[in-house]
């Protein structure tokens, strides 16, 4: 309980009416694929004359009628049956987590109406379906998808699904999901290709993130630390050890806290030992591999010299939930990140693709529920939304006119190889062993004036 609440507050950037350890990336100008093809004028392209030197021969190619059929569950000759899960707003406010409320049906049913005017997706209109959950428990999570699935019947399902709580829609119902966040190794595997994210993998953050931490020489003459929470964060240590052994870097001590459900005394009291321990082995750098708070919270009860704190989970990119970390200035001072690449609101409200979606949304109300653009929490939200429906739409367009899982995997495998944009993230790729569109990280320092840290570079890739 004390974890998915840990995650939830973290995220309420990505909820908004959103990861595991994660948390869901690059402005620049973003399009589907479909529009980033660049054209050119009559008269910038080469000409094509017959032996004779007469014009151009006309194009008399005529392409082929597209048959749509009811190829799948969801999918008519005319129409793709799609389901929208995401956290009920109220159901979380029992435990104290407040989220901005947006009017998540009325922004999907524009979004679809606007794209069905562009003929749909090869010609099969969307049709959303909404129903909202509360994360604490499977089978809570496991209702609105039942209900989806079962008597709605729709294709795929998108939205905001945490921990394994998808296995009701790819493992056991078969049924595509694309979500905010969450990709890993076992996950992949149980939904078998079904299952597209468009926030980086989570074990990529980490990766990326200590290699860059590497090559830039935040590590150099450092005594460091390995610090995760839960037993399942394992995986991120197992990841990053073998970069720091390459770089000829030793840790010191390695910390795994312990799952502690919602047991916060608990929590913190064991936190409290393994700070004993790494105040004795001298550390003054310790590498988080899980959540931003406890780790920083937990430095601070401690009594020691200043121990710098190198993030690699997206949370510390998200701008809100720092601010509320228990723990005094020159504490936060000494955190940095290097993650996943998120853009600041300000940055995505530039965005050509997010403009669209909420030109969409407000020409479909024009009478309201009218969207908040100067709330960063709000804003975040909304380009959340935006860019996990673009890429609901390009898949679904990629897999062709007989749309089916198998299609959606294949499209999800082959079509995206090359770097595309969506809305407000660019550089994303996909293929049958990344599953998470998000490509970029980047650096991020505190800024004490504004409370959270912010990117100081330009997104880069990688170098793992």
């Amino acid at each position: 309980m004390r974890s998915w609440l840990v995650l939830l507050t973290a995220l309420v950037l990505v909820t908004t009416a959103c990861s595991s350890t994660n948390d869901d990336e690059s402005a620049g100008d973003s399009t589907t694929a479909a529009s980033t093809a660049e054209t050119t004028s009559d008269s910038e392209s080469p000409e094509t004359t017959s032996a004779e030197g007469s014009d151009p021969a006309p194009d008399t190619t005529v392409a082929e009628p597209v048959e749509l059929t009811a190829s799948s569950d969801g999918v008519t000759e005319d129409t793709i049956r799609y389901g929208i899960i995401n956290i009920d707003a109220a159901g979380v406010a029992q435990f104290g987590v407040d989220l901005a409320v947006l009017p998540m049906e009325e922004m999907y049913q524009a979004w679809s109406d606007a794209q069905n005017e562009r003929d749909g997706v090869l010609g099969r209109n969307l049709e959303p379906h909404l129903r909202a959950y509360v994360p604490a428990f499977q089978a809570l999570a496991d209702a609105p998808c039942r209900e989806l699935v079962d008597d709605v019947e729709v294709f795929a399902i998108i939205g905001q699904l945490f921990a394994d709580h998808m296995r009701c829609v790819t493992e056991q119902s078969g049924r595509p999901y694309i979500g905010h966040f969450g990709v890993n190794e076992e996950r992949k595997a149980f939904s078998d290709g079904l299952f597209v994210a468009t926030e980086m993998e989570n074990i990529d953050q980490r990766t990326g993130g200590v290699q860059a931490m590497i090559d830039q020489g935040d590590l150099e003459g450092k005594t460091v630390a390995l610090w995760w929470d839960n037993p399942v964060d394992v995986e991120f240590a197992d990841a990053v050890r073998p970069l720091l052994d390459a770089a000829g870097i030793d840790i010191a001590v390695e910390v795994e806290v312990g799952d502690f459900g919602d047991d916060v005394v608990a929590a913190d009291a064991a936190e409290d030992v393994q700070m004993e321990r790494i105040v004795a082995a001298g550390v003054d750098f310790i590498i988080a591999l899980s959540n931003i708070l406890p780790i920083t919270e937990a430095v601070a009860r401690a009594d020691t010299d200043p121990i710098t704190i190198g993030f690699t989970n997206g949370q510390a990119a998200d701008r809100i939930l720092f601010p509320d970390a228990i723990a005094p200035e020159e504490v936060k001072a000494n955190t940095f990140a290097i993650t996943t690449s998120k853009p600041s609101p300000a940055d995505a409200l530039a965005d050509p693709e997010v403009q669209r979606c909420i030109a969409e949304y407000e020409a479909a109300y024009p009478d309201g529920p009218f969207l908040d653009l100067d709330d960063d929490e709000y804003v975040q939200g909304i380009v959340n939304n935006c860019r996990v429906f673009a890429l609901m739409v390009m898949l679904f367009e990629a897999a062709g006119a007989d749309l089916t899982p198998e299609s959606f995997v294949d499209a999800s495998e082959t079509a995206f190889t090359e770097p595309f944009d969506l809305p407000a993230m660019s550089g994303a790729t996909l293929s049958a062993d990344k599953k998470a569109a998000g490509a970029l990280i980047r650096r991020y320092e505190y800024d004490a004036e504004l409370g959270f840290h912010v990117g100081v570079d330009e997104p880069f890739l990688p170098n793992v």
